[in-house]
């Protein structure tokens, strides 16, 4: 999902969302999004995940930065 375009038209983060299901096709137009985030390219297939997902991806987006070293971007609140 990193080489998805995208544009975010405000300045704060959104969550995005993505509901997989088992062994389905998957394209960048099906995740849910508002009217504040475009998907410039929602023909951009989504790998399959081998054990058959049938569960909500949160997906967080934000603006982009120039490159921030990891103690400063740290995200410990965050579960895995």
């Amino acid at each position: 999902i990193n080489k998805l375009p995208l544009k975010l038209y405000s300045h704060q983060q959104k969550t995005l969302q993505i509901h997989l299901q088992p062994q389905a096709l998957v394209n960048a137009s099906h995740i849910m999004h508002d009217s504040r985030v475009e998907i410039l390219n929602p023909h951009l297939h989504i790998p399959t995940l081998p054990q058959n997902p049938n569960f909500p991806i949160p997906m967080t987006l934000k603006r982009a930065r120039p490159y921030t070293p990891p103690h400063l971007n740290n995200r410990d609140h965050l579960p895995i």
